[in-house]
């Protein structure tokens, strides 16, 4: 399990025997953890112990984490993958850690797919049946383990039975498809220059003050569903879905309030773990 740099303790000894805190990378916590393991420490989650959090208040600062954290996972598999598997670790762990610290691709890959296929459809391509029913399951099954995944881990925190939270699993889903244009530009970024801006997370009454007014997000969003739907009805529930969150997010930053619920936060940040 890795450390996410909020409400935890350290064995000084675990720190100093995988080498130390460093700098080199954005999720320096991440870093650190990936390599205690490889050490063969442990961590443990105690989950009757609460300590008071703070979560972004606006879509702009989710939007400004998420990237960081995707930057710096990107930096952390740059950094370590080859060091997992030289390593004497059994290889399901170096599968496991791989999995953990590579999950910023999923934003890429999307990004690269959506691409792809509106291509294809401009160009007037026509698949084939087979290949339009693989389409399909593979966005059903995607979206499917998704739900599956968030439902099991509110069920297991006794979080399924509160109010709204059949609206908040559905936009825990939606939101974080609104980050495909930023979280694939920050890992661009981790792979492309040795920029180390730490972008901080704005806090509660703060101002955030990057400019960003959703206009890519709110584009991308308008003209997804135009060619989905136009081109190929299949692939209708993934551009949906991205169309969805990339409107969300690029209204909330457009309008300059961007408040995103206290509860839908949890799930959505949670998601992102």
């Amino acid at each position: 399990m890795s450390f996410n740099g909020t409400a935890g303790v350290w064995n000084r000894a675990a720190i100093e025997g995988s080498g130390g805190w460093t700098g080199d990378t954005l999720t320096e916590d991440l870093d650190l953890s990936i390599r205690c393991a490889l050490k063969g420490w442990r961590a443990a989650m105690i989950s009757d112990l609460e300590v008071p959090g703070e979560l972004p208040e606006t879509a702009a600062a989710w939007r400004a984490q998420q990237a960081r954290w995707t930057k710096g996972h990107a930096q952390v598999a740059r950094k370590l993958l080859p060091k997992i598997w030289q390593s004497n670790r059994p290889l399901w762990e170096r599968a496991a850690m791989t999995l953990q610290i590579c999950q910023f691709a999923f934003y890429t890959l999307a990004m690269a797919s959506a691409s792809i296929s509106l291509t294809l459809m401009a160009m007037g391509v026509v698949y084939l049946q087979s290949v339009a029913e693989l389409g399909l399951a593979v966005t059903v099954l995607g979206l499917s383990v998704s739900v599956i995944y968030l439902y099991s881990g509110q069920v297991l925190l006794k979080r399924a039975e509160e109010p709204n939270f059949a609206r908040a699993l559905l936009l825990a889903i939606i939101f974080p498809s609104g980050l495909i244009l930023s979280n694939t530009r920050a890992t661009f970024d981790a792979f492309s220059n040795a920029s180390m801006v730490f972008v901080r997370t704005p806090k509660a009454g703060a101002v955030y003050a990057g400019g960003w007014r959703g206009r890519p997000e709110l584009a991308a969003g308008l003209l997804l569903p135009v060619f989905a739907f136009a081109e190929q009805a299949w692939s209708a529930p993934f551009f949906a879905f991205a169309a969805a969150g990339l409107l969300s997010i690029g209204a909330m930053g457009w309008t300059g309030t961007g408040r995103v619920p206290a509860r839908d936060a949890v799930i959505a940040n949670n998601k992102q773990s």
